[in-house]
């Protein structure tokens, strides 16, 4: 079983050599659809994240936490997540995170 690490804005990479040689990739958050908004917004580390990956050569690839209400969501959110990539080649498949929002009054 491979050891994955997920990150996002909610976490902090102090060391990115020891966070290589202790798992076997990382899944970073590229962004999420606002709950209330709707708008699609960029994890604030995202962009430090993936220049790190490249940069230390850690196999990685990206999430994007959903709140798609239809068809055409869903598509922008897989359109901003190929544009994020900007061409680089991920490790591992791409992933959708979709979570219950609580019943609350968002999306």
């Amino acid at each position: 079983m491979k050891k994955i690490v997920d990150l996002s804005e909610f976490n902090s990479v102090t060391d990115w050599g020891k966070l290589r040689s202790s798992c076997d990739g990382v899944i970073l958050r590229v962004g999420f659809r606002g709950y209330g908004s709707g708008n699609i917004v960029y994890d604030e580390k995202f962009k430090k994240s993936f220049e790190a990956v490249k940069n230390y050569k850690i196999p990685f690839s990206i999430y994007f936490t959903t709140q798609a209400i239809n068809e055409v969501e869903a598509k922008e959110e897989a359109g901003f997540c190929i544009r994020s990539l900007n061409g680089a080649k991920t490790n591992f498949p791409v992933f959708i995170d979709s979570e219950d929002c609580g019943g609350g009054l968002g999306r």
